[in-house]
C-alpha cells in the first residue's frame, strides 16, 4: 500500500500538512484526517486543497527526494512548484 499527500491553504498556497506512507499500513480518509488530525484542526475541504498520490510515480517521487516542493495557486487548477534547496557552505565558506 502507498499513499502520499499534501493539504495546502487554498487562499495562500501554504502547506498544511504532508502524509507519506508505504508499505503495510491502514490508510486514513480525508474526512478521518480532518476530524482527527491537530494540523487540520478546524480546517475543511472548503478551505484546504489536496494533492494524494495513491500509487509511487517514479518521476514524482525523485522530485520529492530531491527538491523542495511549494504550491501554486494563481494557476487553475493550482499547481505543484519544484525548487532546488539551499545550497549549504562547506567548512570553508564556498557553496558546493
Amino acid at each position: 500500500m502507498f499513499i502520499r499527500r499534501i493539504f495546502y491553504d487554498k487562499a495562500t498556497g501554504d502547506i498544511v500538512m504532508t502524509e507519506h506512507m508505504q508499505g503495510d499500513i491502514l490508510v486514513r480518509s480525508v474526512e478521518e484526517l480532518y476530524a482527527t488530525s491537530a494540523r487540520l484542526a478546524g480546517r475543511s475541504p472548503a478551505d484546504t486543497g489536496l494533492f494524494e498520490w495513491r500509487e509511487p510515480i517514479e518521476t514524482i517521487e525523485t522530485l520529492f527526494a530531491s527538491k523542495i516542493v511549494s504550491i501554486d495557486i494563481t494557476q487553475t487548477p493550482p499547481a505543484l512548484v519544484w525548487t532546488d534547496p539551499p545550497v549549504e557552505p562547506d567548512e570553508t565558506g564556498a557553496t558546493v
